[in-house]
């Protein structure tokens, strides 16, 4: 609990401002060059005075080949601005510092107002650190509505939520190329601090990972898979007709196992249908549901493992659509759809399935 302190503040700060440092902007930012040419870019929750996902832009508009860079300004409290960056206004030659158009708005900013709504209509791409405690919840749902490619950091829990899932399912978003990092993030005077450097305060923040729905080279690399299939290794859950394995690196490469006839057979027969087959006093199954870590997103190759399903405290309640295909028993001690093993609760997981 105590290392999430800091993700916990973040989501009952009043602002949640978290400024991404420029190296973290520039490490995961150089795999997507060639998607930037032509576009309009819009940092929608953003201090452009403060933050690095302009400054990258804004040092890197003509090299990335934009056609607009835009950032509002959030205030609670007042109308602010935005910034517009697009043209060699000062003929100088190049597009940048010197060209900013700074332009008053009517409202504070805030990305779900209306004047933040309509220049997410001009743009092509969103790129930014959203508020932590609104990303799952309002912020990605707003991006899929309007149909915008986007590139954003949130935590990885994000991924589970109930407005989220869904997209992840149906392989509308995914994973980029970075993902479960402990980063450092330079935060308000008012915020508790890890650190100072230089008059400015400093935190490090668990779990922060890249969602997108920009093409990620991993995701046409299939994972090596050594393991063998050990029962004793990867136990089944009490509730899933699914196998636990705790590391993504151990996910076995059998496409067929054996395993002893389980106690709640007709519910293993309903998730696996005819490729369940019963030989003796073994129970033979094709292409077994296996228990992943959210990690395992990082290295998603679609074409080599279907998501069916996840499981975790709001599993039973938000994502009944999905329990008969990973055979879900409900457990009044899964705490609302958690993977059990011997009645003890294991952390939030993926279902997925071999195609191969």
């Amino acid at each position: 609990m105590a290392k999430n302190k800091n993700l916990t503040q973040a989501k009952k700060a009043k602002n949640d401002e978290f400024y991404t440092l420029i190296s973290d902007v520039e490490k995961e930012l150089k795999h997507y060059k060639k998607y930037f040419e032509g576009k309009v870019v819009y940092c929608n929750c953003d201090d452009p005075e403060e933050s690095n996902f302009w400054k990258f832009f804004e040092l890197n508009f003509e090299e990335y080949k934009l056609k607009k860079l835009i950032s509002t300004h959030y205030d609670a409290e007042k109308p602010t601005y935005k910034l517009e960056l697009s043209a060699d206004i000062d003929g100088d030659g190049k597009i940048t510092k010197g060209d900013i158009v700074k332009t008053p708005l009517k409202q504070n900013g805030d990305f779900r107002s209306e004047e933040s709504i309509n220049l997410l209509k001009e743009s092509d791409i969103v790129v930014t650190n959203p508020p932590f405690s609104l990303v799952g919840t309002e912020y990605i749902p707003q991006l899929m509505k309007y149909k915008k490619k986007f590139l954003i950091m949130c935590n990885m829990n994000v991924v589970i939520c109930k407005e989220v899932f869904p997209y992840i399912f149906n392989k509308e978003i995914w994973s980029g190329y970075s993902f479960n990092k402990a980063l450092t993030f330079r935060i308000p005077d008012t915020y508790e601090a890890k650190w100072e450097e230089d008059g400015k305060k400093y935190t490090k923040v668990p779990g922060i990972s890249w969602l997108t729905n920009l093409e990620v080279k991993n995701r046409k690399e299939n994972l090596i898979l050594t393991q063998k299939f050990d029962i004793s290794k990867f136990p089944a859950y009490d509730n899933y007709c699914a196998f636990h394995i705790d590391k993504t690196v151990n996910i076995p490469k059998d496409k067929e196992i054996k395993i002893p006839i389980p106690q709640n057979l007709d519910d293993w027969k309903k998730a696996y249908g005819e490729d369940l087959k019963i030989i003796g006093n073994e129970c033979i199954i094709k292409h077994p549901i296996w228990g992943v870590p959210i990690t395992f997103l990082e290295k998603h190759n679609p074409s080599q493992f279907k998501i069916l399903g996840q499981a975790s405290g709001n599993t039973r309640k938000s994502f009944s659509q999905y329990h008969k295909s990973v055979g879900y028993q409900e457990n009044k001690a899964d705490r609302g759809g958690c993977c059990l093993i011997s009645g003890k609760i294991k952390y939030s997981r993926l279902m997925i399935r071999s195609l191969e």
